[in-house]
């Protein structure tokens, strides 16, 4: 594709920065008497290689009727085009600043190029950025402007994941690639089955009807992530290893599990927030994405409480280690060889010190809440 010399002469390709399911982004720029400037350009390529066109002839199609096939699949990714310029200018959504639509002589293979702002993947940011609970409720609140306007236009995205969220060098989240987003009448729902696996709604993998608030399950997918050192629900923590059987089991597992276990790092409010956005029935989610950033942001107000809580907590615990003498390990209390006559004098007089009435010995978790629970 001779883009440079027919099409954008003044900017030049730097080099590759990601890629998708339809196409290549690039890193461009240009040079003018005011400096240097630089841009995204997303690459399209229908088809993406000859083989899909053998596989057509081979179903007996005749070339006319391949090129309608492509065609109409250049009309759907046109309409990413659509969204982007209708879009423009809104601080979370990735902004669309030029595109072209060219078609091959052959008619069989066509080309689109969109140019937009050059943001950071939150991948590539995830590698060298962690992100406490606060900047995880900022990224949910942005996104989640993004899919309330999606919402009134009556969008759904489909493919909600950390490839398709962005931030800018001033720290905004924006949502971008609407490769597979359409228009929907909301009172019927979708019915066709699309977006990334590992952060799809029950109801999207199952093929049934869904509506917009699959969008907010990938969403609170993510914050789920997130907030457990990057795992997804069912899947080992860090440093055990991840295995594709293992992520395989794990999928089928949240795909038909009614309420998702507690992210290790999240307050009891944010465990709430995220269990209520991947709730298994749709009718139990946040009803739209307002209701969710709303309760985002209210986590995000109480956060100074939260983690005064959580270090009041660590204090305490370590206060009643040091003053009863108790070691502690693996959240069980063992008592010093002082203390065993103490603990076996109470238990002649009937009670037991550290056991509960049913002679079950305590652990940590008997007396104290965790870390931003209280």
């Amino acid at each position: 594709m001779r883009w440079k010399k027919d099409l954008w002469p003044e900017w030049e390709i730097e080099n590759s920065i990601g890629s998708g399911a339809y196409g290549v982004v690039y890193r461009i720029k240009r040079q003018d008497i005011g400096g240097i400037y630089y841009s995204a350009l997303k690459v399209i390529s229908i088809p993406q290689s000859n083989s899909e066109i053998e596989r057509l002839r081979n179903a007996n199609m005749s070339d006319n009727q391949i090129k309608k096939y492509f065609s109409d699949i250049v009309g759907e990714i046109s309409k990413e085009v659509a969204f982007m310029e209708k879009f423009k200018g809104f601080t979370n959504i990735v902004s669309y600043e030029d595109h072209k639509i060219v078609s091959h002589a052959d008619g069989l293979h066509w080309d689109v190029l969109i140019r937009m702002e050059l943001l950071t993947p939150l991948t590539r940011h995830l590698e060298t950025h962690t992100m406490d609970e606060n900047g995880v409720c900022r990224l949910g609140r942005d996104i989640c402007n993004a899919l309330t306007l999606c919402e009134k236009e009556k969008i759904i995205h489909r493919d909600i994941k950390p490839g398709n969220i962005f931030i800018s060098d001033y720290g905004d989240f924006k949502l971008g690639d609407f490769s597979l987003a359409k228009y929907v009448d909301i009172r019927s729902g979708g019915s066709s089955a699309h977006g990334t696996y590992s952060y799809m709604a029950p109801e999207v993998y199952k093929e049934i009807g869904y509506d917009s608030t699959i969008d907010i399950y990938s969403l609170g997918l993510i914050l789920y992530r997130l907030m457990n050192r990057g795992r997804g629900p069912f899947q080992p923590l860090p440093p055990t290893p991840l295995s594709l059987e293992v992520s395989e089991a794990a999928n089928q597992m949240r795909l038909k599990t009614e309420t998702l276990p507690r992210p290790v790092d999240a307050s009891a409010m944010m465990v709430g927030i995220i269990q209520k956005a991947c709730a298994y029935a749709p009718e139990k989610r946040y009803r739209n994405s307002l209701e969710l950033k709303e309760a985002l942001e209210r986590c995000m107000s109480l956060q100074p409480a939260l983690n005064v809580a959580g270090h009041v907590s660590k204090l305490v615990k370590k206060a009643v280690d040091v003053f009863s003498g108790n070691e502690v390990a693996d959240g069980r209390i063992n008592e010093h060889d002082h203390m065993t006559n103490h603990a076996e004098e109470e238990k002649n007089n009937g009670s037991s010190a550290g056991q509960s009435g049913n002679g079950k010995k305590k652990t940590m978790k008997d007396f104290f809440t965790t870390a931003g629970d209280l």
